[in-house]
């Protein structure tokens, strides 16, 4: 079994307008490095961690080789992705290891979540269900509508990735309070939640990161973390993310107390 043991955020002080919005910016003296380092640092890293990155927006890759170092664990194999689904698939299967998201590109921050053998969040399952829809994008491809279709795609899938997590036990409907993650149109959403007819279901932590100007995979991992901090003991929470070809990658937690020794 699977669980997430620990998990921490850090935002910048700086702030930009992006939108419209006034969001957070690193300082001149902020980087990729200087904000994993700030998540890390507060964790209580076991020997052996395995640390896993997620760069929502760079130029230049990053060697977060010198995080290890700069934690004091120069040993830890380091692996980096560009989303956040095939990281925490990754981290699933190398334990203990911690998912870190680093975003320098306003809207700014970290996160990090770390998965061990025991702790309060249960991992009760997980899927991937994706498509390939690069066909679709060519030189006059009207981006915008392109972005409706596969959002339109991507949550269609929902409702029956629930169902096969009902069906087979892996979760109880009844006890499902709480749909975190990152998902680019609200509507749709909503119409999934209605379509399985989940009452009383939290959707707030879905919501609110976008209505506050953060996207993509840091908007993932911040959206979780408010779940888990949200939930209580034998509350589910889903997470879902949405990929940017038609896919989406579903996960069921549940807080469970008697694991977090």
């Amino acid at each position: 079994m699977t669980f997430i043991r620990e998990w921490v955020t850090y935002i910048p002080i700086s702030t930009a307008v992006v939108n419209g919005k006034e969001v957070p910016a690193p300082s001149k003296d902020e980087d990729e490095v200087s904000m994993a380092y700030e998540v890390l640092s507060k964790l209580d890293l076991p020997t052996g961690t395995r640390l896993i990155f997620v760069v929502d927006d760079h130029q230049q890759p990053t060697d977060f080789h010198i995080v290890a170092e700069l934690i004091e664990s120069p040993t830890s194999i380091v692996s980096t992705f560009t989303t956040i689904d095939d990281a925490i698939e990754y981290s699933l299967n190398a334990l203990p290891s911690v998912l870190v998201v680093v975003r320098t590109k306003p809207p700014a921050g970290s996160a990090a979540i770390m998965f061990r053998k025991r702790g309060p969040i249960k991992i009760l399952a997980h899927e991937f269900r994706k498509e390939s829809m690069g066909f679709l994008r060519t030189t006059i491809t009207d981006e915008r509508a392109l972005s409706d279709l596969l959002s339109e795609i991507a949550l269609s899938k929902m409702p029956g990735l629930l169902r096969k997590f009902f069906h087979s036990k892996k979760s109880k409907k009844h006890n499902l309070r709480i749909i975190s993650g990152y998902l680019r149109k609200e509507k749709i959403l909503i119409k999934a939640v209605n379509s399985l007819k989940l009452k009383d279901v939290d959707i707030s932590p879905a919501l609110e990161v976008v209505n506050k100007g953060f996207e993509g995979n840091l908007a993932a991992a911040f959206s979780m973390i408010s779940a888990l901090e949200r939930c209580k003991d034998a509350d589910e929470v889903l997470f879902v993310y949405e990929s940017g070809s038609g896919g989406i990658y579903a996960l069921i937690l549940k807080r469970d107390e008697r694991w977090a020794i």
